[in-house]
């Protein structure tokens, strides 16, 4: 199946979710179970329909209203997928905020229908730098001027950056043929497609990069199997000898690490998140390889 239904949705409040705002398009499922793409501050002005009849298109649609008439007592609005598949749907409400929760994955295509009728996947491929023809949709992540790649958690609670750890050399690169120099931002979307705009005078065309190598990105938050690959003592054999190799990481990686130690320390020396201890292989990767 396309989409596995979450049992019971995900509380994604305190985990990755940023997206373009603004006038950029979005994923948007109506009160009649039906998605399309839209523009986000044109509500009544679709921009592309789904094909409702791919399998697993229903059941998403009627698993993202199942949450919002859960949380807002209404059905119909905005909705997220990540590069993950991960479907993540908020709920704004004029008295709680706003929830977010995860209710499923999408695995595979999706298609949408232009105003021609043509049928195309939002995961196709292009050269490095052509137009990309579709709406630019995705997770927002960023590229600094000297060329290190970091998330934004929390903009509401002061930027706090997550850098990519491990380099991923060949991407920035790739970014860097569509902005030569400066901080940029960028998306992924749900299909591992890389999109970035590029500076034409005063405009911004959104244009192809590359796919994404999972191997090389941050790791997915819901994969806990790496929770179980580092027993106590070896978190502990493992962060020691990365202490002995700070000095050669990146600045980025030396300021995670540093944080990594202060949670290390306060959680008695070993680590219970998921997330952290598969950012901590992948600094075991990248600098103690052959020992």
């Amino acid at each position: 199946m396309p989409f596995e239904r979450f049992e019971k949705v995900l509380n994604w409040s305190d985990l990755y979710y940023r997206r373009p705002w603004g006038k950029e398009p979005c994923f948007h499922v109506t009160a009649q179970n039906e998605i399309q793409i839209i523009k986000s501050f044109v509500l009544d002005r679709y921009l592309y329909r789904a094909d409702m009849k791919v399998e697993g298109m229903h059941n998403l649609a009627v698993s993202v209203n199942l949450f919002k008439l859960a949380a807002v007592h209404s059905m119909g609005g905005i909705f997220s997928i990540n590069e993950y598949g991960t479907v993540i749907v908020p709920a704004y409400s004029n008295y709680d905020g706003c929830a977010i929760a995860a209710v499923g994955r999408w695995t595979g295509d999706m298609y949408f229908l232009d105003d021609a009728g043509r049928r195309f996947s939002l995961g196709e491929d292009f050269e490095l730098g052509d137009p990309w023809p579709y709406s630019y949709l995705g997770m927002k992540y960023n590229l600094s001027k000297t060329n290190s790649i970091y998330r934004v958690l929390d903009p509401d609670k002061g930027e706090q950056c997550d850098p990519l750890l491990g380099g991923y050399d060949s991407l920035i690169h790739a970014l860097r043929r569509i902005r030569p120099y400066g901080p940029m931002t960028f998306l992924v979307n749900p299909f591992g497609c890389v999109l970035a705009k590029k500076v034409e005078g005063d405009k911004y065309p959104a244009c192809y990069v590359c796919k994404l190598d999972y191997d090389q990105w941050f790791p997915d938050p819901l994969q806990s199997s790496a929770a179980t690959e580092l027993s106590r003592e070896e978190i502990q054999n493992t962060v020691a000898c990365l202490n002995r190799k700070r000095n050669y990481m990146t600045k980025p990686e030396q300021m995670f690490f540093d944080n990594l130690m202060k949670i290390y320390w306060a959680n008695k020396r070993t680590l219970n998140e998921p997330d952290l201890i598969q950012k901590l292989l992948k600094l075991k990767k990248r600098y103690l390889t052959g020992e």
